[in-house]
């Protein structure tokens, strides 16, 4: 039998039974009817009835225009009807007077992982065809701690891995 370092006791299915998890490493190492599981030196923790769910994907996140944190921009409407070039330009400026990518950045890591999101995927605007060049944005920037919460950016068609660590 696996060792298993924590019991999360009394965590309630979607189907209304309560159910025991053993977690090995980090992992999930066993799943039985609440009560079943017998352990040894295991740290035990009772979740009193809490429903489980799986771990959220944030299936499309901008982490390089991201302002979550920063102080708050009104919108501003295109002078004449919508422009991607108008657009843009106030993004630019926007950005320019905006905290550092890497507060901005982790700023919306936290939220989307203190909102239960394990999985994420962000898209870094590149288009020079309207002038948001990015040339270097690297996931070690962000300063992600390993772990097993993968962060999937995206740059010109690159994919890059990194991690991000609940708190």
């Amino acid at each position: 039998m696996t060792p298993i370092d924590t019991l999360f006791t009394n965590a309630k299915f979607a189907d209304g039974s309560f159910h025991d998890i053993a977690v090995s490493n980090g992992r999930i190492a066993a799943v039985s009817p609440a009560g079943t599981q017998l352990t040894v030196g295991a740290t035990t923790q009772d979740i009193g009835g809490a429903l489980l769910v799986p771990g959220f994907v944030e299936g499309h996140i901008h982490l390089d225009t991201s302002f979550y944190g920063d102080g708050w921009k009104p919108h501003k409407p295109c002078t004449n009807g919508f422009n991607v070039h108008e657009r843009v330009a106030f993004q630019a400026q926007n950005i320019a007077e905006a905290a550092p990518l890497e507060i901005r950045a982790r700023n919306q890591l936290e939220l989307c992982i203190g909102q239960g999101s394990t999985q994420m995927r962000s898209h870094v605007m590149v288009d020079g065809s309207v002038g948001l060049p990015c040339d270097d944005v690297d996931p070690e920037t962000l300063e992600l701690a390993p772990d097993d919460r993968g962060v999937a950016v995206v740059l010109d068609g690159d994919e890059r891995l990194a991690s991000a660590q609940r708190k």
